[in-house]
């Protein structure tokens, strides 16, 4: 089963929304090109993410929700995956990881800049967020996503609250934009990795458009 199916599959068994399926292919892509040994996934939620890396790469996975760890278990075999049901300023964990995700987490964090402080201590070389982008009319406007964030962030923003404050050096970043119109419609018609590469291109020129930023980041570089 290739990534495509296997994102599908589990859109459907655990009734997450599947146009989230596209940023953890953007994410998985991403990660695979530094060839990590272990990846510590901060806020890790239903474990969609662990499930599409590969196998010998070694996954910790931390998240506050009990229920969430249950289900992320479920499609994870256990071989290296292991969950944590914690806060992250409460974890006890003594270890290095070559890269740390926080996807969809600092936004719904009263101490983001704690936050990521206290996860460059288990960063032995990157750390990549992602953000909804605030510069999106579409996510400015949306209802369903204000209440449960506690700020939103630009660009400009992002680099000025959490990277020069903690000395990262961002060496790569972007968006994706594929929460467009009919997004439904898409899902019906394109598997996620064929719509990941339109709207990979589409991205680029409407950069104002993209639905969420990437920061991919070098601790002390």
């Amino acid at each position: 089963m290739n990534i495509s199916d296997h994102l599908e599959d589990i859109s459907l068994s655990l009734e997450y929304p599947r146009y989230h399926n596209v940023r953890y292919v953007e994410l998985q892509q991403r990660i695979e090109r530094l060839q990590p040994r272990s990846v510590l996934v901060l806020g890790c939620g239903l474990g969609q993410l662990e499930s599409i890396l590969p196998r010998d790469v070694k996954c910790v996975g931390v998240d506050i929700d009990k229920d969430r760890i249950k289900k992320a278990y479920s499609i994870n075999p256990k071989n290296n995956r292991i969950f944590y049901n914690s806060d992250v300023f409460d974890l006890d964990m003594d270890m290095k990881f070559d890269v740390i995700v926080m996807s969809e987490l600092i936004e719904h964090v009263l101490d983001d800049v704690g936050l990521v402080e206290r996860s460059m201590e288990w960063a032995g070389g990157h750390i990549m967020v992602t953000v909804p982008n605030y510069r999106r009319l579409l996510n400015r406007n949306n209802p369903t996503i204000g209440p449960e964030h506690v700020r939103e962030y630009t660009f400009s923003s992002f680099m000025e609250r959490i990277v020069d404050p903690l000395d990262l050096n961002v060496v790569d970043w972007g968006g994706v934009f594929f929460e467009i119109p009919y997004q439904e419609i898409l899902h019906i018609v394109m598997k996620p990795l064929s719509r990941h590469r339109i709207t990979k291109i589409l991205d680029r020129m409407f950069p104002v458009s993209c639905t969420w930023l990437y920061f991919l980041m070098e601790v002390g570089g």
